[in-house]
């Protein structure tokens, strides 16, 4: 007779709950240092098992729902139409899941849930890039030991306050139906060597950074041309198209569905549309830096171009326009701060930028209109006219992993699955929800024409991210609206708090959420034994194929339990023939647990112990 003790970890450490490569708790290899002999006509049975089991979460439409809120949090005295976000609805799924339920182990749904918590950042300073490679983290929270399953921790992280220009759009796209077939070069500065008086373009390549990143544009090329009046333009906008994803005309991308310009049921509007625009405009008689913004007119019902008379706010020579006919102007820059935008023209003659408007002022009316969530992904966009260039002089662009502008990818038959969710408004372009919550956004107070009311812009806070709140709801919430079908709060372990608005830990630009209590799990079913190197026969017909398991695990072990640290040991052993006519030699042993699939049991954690009996079998081979 033999007595094999087999385990995934050598040492009796509790708090080895994490064991990569050889020594995963569901698939482990033994070696001995000296040859077991096995005699001929043997045979084998499972003794007693050991093992740490976390269960399963049954993730399904009935329970993934939560909202994602990033700005201004709400009271009972400050409603969503005080404010300039809106909550994000996000389903908790894989990225590349299909079927719409699903049970997972807890280290699998943590994947699952961070994977779905970055598709709701739909803020360029929140989503994975170069300058914020943490973005989202979710991890399992364990107990001291490592193995007791305690929640969650979901940490998201902002980039702080820009502070280069490294990232300059280079690529370019016409923004005009009759200039969609124009091929702009790629490079920092447009050149316009069409046949058209005007090229209209926007870069593609990056969102402008909301963390203090500014572009700048260079009219020096422009000559005498700058004193034209409605010559040229610059300035920044929301995602426009000429084409859809398959590169078919599609009019209604070239700016809001509810702009007052759009050309009727032809579309259009692309080229007068800007969210923020600096161009030469008259002024008794003479030429002048005019600013231009896209504001919500209730009266109409649409959005329209009108001017921001900046006169006002000017910290030096208030009362009057910057003049171009006697002005050395030759550079105009954006900076967009929270939900502040920011306009200086540079005059080379004096070698000084000069502040048109800075969004900081206390009086609504000397301020441009807020940043709001559909303006979040802001693009570089200008008019150049012919035979005359436009240079981008530095853009603090942010770099987002994998970005496509426009938020589609072509190819694939489920809108989900083309849908990059990085751009919210592009998203809800394309899901053909502008006139639902776009629009909701767009019209709010602090947007519309002839705002006069106190709003105080939000800025940076200490560590240079956004001075916003980070607010999950995961159930349907009065406060926040809309949030139909959230039904998050049990399985992400906050039962008490549907609403969470007030981070458990903050450290510079991050903070987290950890959950009050353990999420409800169930048993990961049934799990077998399987000795890979051995010379048993099983037939696992549930899979309809020979198999080398050995010993189903029931679902309760000796003491009643179905989770957590478990011990089983049948009360009476069911032996396996070898069939070694010989004798065996074992050098090693090749240990896994699995469902009856044979998938691995990945839900294990901890040490596993499996003891196996082996003794001569009464009849004969």
């Amino acid at each position: 007779m033999s007595y094999l003790i087999t385990s995934n970890i050598a040492s009796s450490d509790a708090d080895e709950s994490i064991i990569e490569g050889l020594n995963k708790p569901y698939s482990y290899f033994n070696n001995l240092q000296n040859t077991h002999v096995i005699p001929k006509n043997s045979e084998i049975a499972v003794q007693s098992v050991l093992i740490n089991k976390d269960g399963r979460i049954s993730i399904n439409r009935g329970n993934n729902v939560f909202y994602f809120y990033y700005g201004t949090k709400l009271s009972s005295t400050l409603s969503s139409d005080e404010v300039t976000s809106h909550p994000i609805r996000m389903s908790i799924y894989a990225d590349d899941q299909v079927d719409n339920s699903r049970q997972v182990n807890v280290e699998d749904f943590a994947s699952m849930l961070n994977q779905s918590v970055r598709r709701s950042l739909l803020h360029p300073n929140l989503q994975p890039s170069s300058i914020n490679s943490s973005s989202s983290v979710v991890s399992v929270r364990r107990n001291s030991s490592g193995l007791d399953f305690e929640g969650y921790k979901i940490c998201i992280t902002s980039n702080g306050s820009s502070d280069n220009a490294s990232h300059i759009n280079q690529t370019w796209i016409p923004t005009i139906q009759n200039q969609n077939a124009i091929v702009i070069p790629n490079a920092s500065s447009v050149s316009n060597t069409t046949a058209n008086p005007l090229l209209h373009c926007i870069g593609t390549q990056f969102p402008l950074s909301l963390t203090n990143g500014s572009v700048e544009f260079d009219l020096e090329d422009l000559g005498a041309d700058i004193t034209i009046p409605n010559n040229w333009s610059v300035g920044l906008s929301r995602c426009i198209r000429t084409k859809d994803v398959n590169g078919n005309n599609a009019p209604s991308l070239e700016s809001p569905l509810y702009f007052d310009q759009n050309a009727g049921a032809g579309g259009g509007g692309g080229d007068t549309f800007y969210d923020y625009q600096v161009t030469c405009g008259l002024d008794n008689a003479s030429n002048k830096i005019k600013i231009f913004q896209s504001r919500f007119d209730i009266f109409s019902d649409q959005l329209t171009m009108e001017e921001f008379d900046y006169r006002q706010s000017r910290t030096t020579g208030a009362g009057s326009y910057v003049d171009l006919n006697a002005s050395n102007i030759t550079k105009v820059r954006f900076t967009g701060t929270g939900e502040r935008m920011k306009i200086e023209v540079f005059d080379k003659g004096t070698g000084a930028y000069t502040v048109l408007v800075n969004g900081t002022n206390a009086s609504s009316v000397l301020n441009l209109k807020p940043i709001n969530q559909c303006m979040w992904h802001l693009f570089p966009k200008m008019a150049v006219p012919n035979g005359k260039k436009i240079t981008l002089l530095e853009m603090n662009g942010v770099p987002i992993d994998n970005y496509v502008y426009g938020g589609e990818t072509a190819g694939l038959d489920d809108p989900k699955f083309r849908q990059t969710n990085q751009d919210w408004w592009a998203l809800m372009t394309n899901l053909s929800r502008q006139h639902i919550y776009c629009k909701n956004v767009d019209e709010r107070v602090m947007s519309r024409s002839g705002f006069i009311q106190a709003f105080s812009q939000t800025g940076l806070n200490l560590t240079g991210a956004i001075d916003f709140s980070y607010v999950f709801i995961l159930a349907e919430s009065e406060l926040y609206k809309p949030t139909r079908f959230a039904s998050t709060q049990k399985i992400l372990g906050f039962s008490n708090r549907p609403i969470l608005d007030t981070p458990t830990q903050q450290t510079g630009n991050e903070v987290c959420y950890i959950s009050d209590e353990a999420p409800p799990f169930t048993s990961a079913g049934s799990v077998f034994v399987r000795l890979k190197n051995l010379t048993f026969n099983s037939q696992n017909f549930a899979k309809g194929s020979p198999s080398k398991i050995i010993y189903h695990i029931p679902r309760f072990d000796n003491s009643g339990n179905q989770v957590g640290n478990l011990f089983f040991e049948p009360s009476e052993r069911m032996y396996l023939k070898l069939n070694n006519p010989n004798e065996l030699y074992l050098n090693d042993i090749d240990v896994e647990l699995v469902y009856s699939d044979e998938k691995l049991c990945t839900s294990l954690v901890g040490k596993t112990v499996v003891c196996l009996h082996i003794r001569g079998s009464a009849e004969p081979l």
